[in-house]
């Protein structure tokens, strides 16, 4: 299982990295924790909770039937994925229902 830490204090820590490197005339070395700050900004929440939610699609027609062609859809994000995916790979929701496994 994977440590959680909080993403304001990683996101507060790389602007002390930051102020050093400007401080120091490392202006490459800025830019480039801007963008690790960045990226970490859009990572998914992991506390984001989620469900499949049958979608009644036929992939043939491209209509909404009553066939028995299923695409569930994320909850959260709309994604459309599987049932058989225990994360959202779209936002990282947790789609393993409300037990804490």
């Amino acid at each position: 299982m994977s440590d959680l830490i909080s993403r304001q204090a990683a996101i507060d820590e790389i602007d002390e990295w930051i102020k050093a490197f400007l401080e120091n005339g490392h202006n490459e070395s800025a830019a480039d924790a801007r963008l690790i700050q960045d990226g970490i900004i859009q990572l998914p929440s992991a506390q984001k909770k989620g469900e499949w939610i049958p979608q009644d699609y036929n992939e043939k027609t491209g209509y909404i039937t009553t066939a028995v062609y299923y695409h569930p859809k994320c909850s959260e994000c709309g994604y459309s994925g599987d049932y058989g995916m225990n994360f959202c790979p779209n936002c990282g929701a947790d789609m393993r229902g409300n037990s804490n496994d």
